[in-house]
């Protein structure tokens, strides 16, 4: 407590330290110390005095951490004296992504007079790198209120993945390893994911139905299921596909015949579907191709939309379903 007059016109008087612990202040215990500045910690008593009278306050910056976790939050206007509560949300967090490397998961919040607060302000958020996982491979996720996850950009520094929030949530960290070579289209969709870069980019005709067979612009499915190159020959309506064992594949415009060229012999075979224009476009049936380059492809249903997996390397169904979700996370964020 500080009392009425307690430091009442002392004009040489330029700072003082209000603590957390400081529960009540006179009105007039800084009467005329007009050079006065104060230092405390947002939200406490001392803070709410300063606001109600206009006594100049800085915010000192304030640091929780968890002793059960090490998970800690730091930042200027960080209740001083609220309490960091984390506990683990391993056990929940599987209804948001539908992944199997995640490694750690926190629900992460203050608590304050028994109600949950928020930071005035940006805090800084540290986690400890998950135990036998390479930090780099490593990636933080946040998720709202409305179940979509936040990529966090953290960086790993000194055994923690560091990054900063506005609010504090729960947060997820999980293992990117290697790059995956894939491709996913959505059925009747202009939208397509290339998860080696991990980004969206459109194609010119969406991925679609036709006669029973899934049909893709030649140029896109060709890259995705490896081809080490593609071209199209309007005199002879043939499209020619090279994979990457050397091997020539010809198809023909709107008919099943193709031809394959591979180690000085040819041969002529069919395919089950015939290329054909979709809007102006020339378009391959995706099975049809990933069959003559070797290459795997995947249709999946989630929440009544159909997706194509391409990829020219034969991966497991986890895999498979990863790339997926992250593109079913870009469209939705």
């Amino acid at each position: 407590e500080i009392c009425d007059g307690a430091f009442n016109t002392d004009f040489r008087m330029r700072s003082i330290n209000l603590p957390c612990s400081l529960t009540s202040i006179d009105n007039g215990a800084f009467n005329y110390c007009r050079s006065l500045t104060a230092y405390g910690y947002y939200g406490s008593y001392a803070y709410q005095f300063a606001e109600e009278t206009g006594l100049s306050f800085v915010c000192l910056p304030a640091e929780l951490v968890d002793s059960n976790t090490n998970v800690s939050v730091s930042g200027q206007k960080l209740q001083g004296d609220a309490t960091l509560v984390v506990s683990s949300a391993n056990s929940h967090i599987s209804k948001y992504i539908k992944r199997e490397k995640v490694l750690e998961a926190y629900d992460v919040y203050l608590e304050k007079d028994g109600q949950n607060v928020q930071p005035g302000d940006t805090v800084t958020v540290k986690l400890p790198a998950p135990e036998g996982a390479e930090a780099s491979a490593c990636r933080v996720y946040s998720i709202d209120t409305v179940g979509r996850y936040i990529d966090m950009n953290a960086e790993y520094e000194d055994g923690y993945l560091t990054f900063t929030a506005d609010r504090l949530n729960t947060y997820f960290a999980i293992t990117t390893g290697q790059p995956i070579d894939a491709f996913v289209f959505k059925v009747d969709d202009y939208n397509a994911y290339w998860a080696t870069y991990d980004q969206l980019f459109e194609v010119d005709v969406p991925c679609q139905f036709v006669g029973g067979s899934t049909y893709v612009p030649f140029r896109v499915i060709a890259q995705a299921a490896g081809a080490e190159s593609v071209s199209y020959d309007p005199n002879a309506a043939t499209v020619t596909l090279v994979n990457s064992l050397g091997m020539t594949v010809v198809l023909k415009i709107d008919s099943t015949d193709c031809t394959v060229t591979y180690g000085g012999q040819t041969f002529e075979t069919t395919v089950n579907a015939a290329p054909t224009f979709i809007d102006g476009a020339v378009c391959l049936p995706v099975r049809d191709v990933a069959n003559v380059t070797f290459s795997t492809v995947e249709y999946m249903n989630y929440f009544g939309e159909g997706y194509v997996f391409v990829s020219p390397n034969k991966l497991s169904q986890d895999d498979i379903e990863e790339v997926i979700w992250c593109y079913i996370s870009k469209i939705i964020n």
